[in-house]
């Protein structure tokens, strides 16, 4: 889940739902009540939706890290071919590929265990929310029960009462969009580096892993 879902999941559902009620001063609370309420749904919404991008992403990992580890056990066949036939380029070759490939399965690994981790995270996430709708819909109820208690006490509104009421009912919205929390995703920069001696100093590096790696697969022939 990114950052701002989960500072706006984390406010919602900690949020005090009477605190924004009270900063409408008792002017059309339904209104608010139910902006509150449909901030909650918004948000339900986006959580369902991330995590069925994270099922996805983990699907797709699954098929990546089955597909990696065959590639890896053909190249180890067909190195040991290349052995036994004296082919050693044809062994290098195969070996500076399965450095690759087995360079890459523990990533993937991560990835689909850290994947796992953010959906059980974000089901944590989603129950909370119904559990705070639920929550703020009994209190909604309350609510209404009250406003419909004070009508019976109370006559009708004035012209001047009813533009108070308008004042009343915009600082009420805008203490709901304080509430709200745009959801965004920055990803953070990264920078590459042109410097040759690096460049070469990284091949190097490379290449004495594959010689270890194709000595290794020498010694298991």
């Amino acid at each position: 889940m990114s950052e701002s879902l989960l500072g706006r999941v984390a406010r919602l559902v900690g949020g005090t739902f009477t605190s924004i009620v009270d900063a409408a001063e008792n002017a059309a609370p339904d209104i608010v009540a139910r902006q509150a309420i449909e901030e909650i749904d918004s948000a339900i919404d986006e959580v369902r939706a991330e995590i069925g991008r994270k099922q996805a992403n983990r699907h797709n990992a699954n098929l990546e890290l089955s597909t990696l580890n065959n590639r890896a056990e053909e190249l180890k066949a067909q190195i040991q071919t290349a052995l036994k036939n004296e082919r050693e380029d044809l062994a290098e070759a195969g070996a500076s590929e399965l450095v690759g490939v087995e360079d890459r399965i523990p990533i993937i690994e991560t990835l689909i265990a850290s994947t796992q981790e953010e959906e059980q995270e974000l089901a944590r996430y989603l129950s909370g929310l119904r559990s705070k709708r639920e929550e703020m819909e009994k209190d909604l109820q309350i609510i209404r029960e009250r406003k419909a208690a004070d009508a019976g006490k109370t006559g009708g509104n004035t012209e001047s009462g009813s533009l108070s009421v308008d004042r009343k009912v915009e600082r009420a919205s805008d203490a709901v969009s304080r509430v709200k929390s745009s959801v965004t995703g920055v990803p953070g920069s990264g920078s590459g580096s042109d410097d040759a001696a690096r460049a070469e100093l990284e091949e190097l590096h490379r290449k004495n892993r594959v010689a270890e790696r194709l000595a290794a697969l020498k010694q298991e022939s």
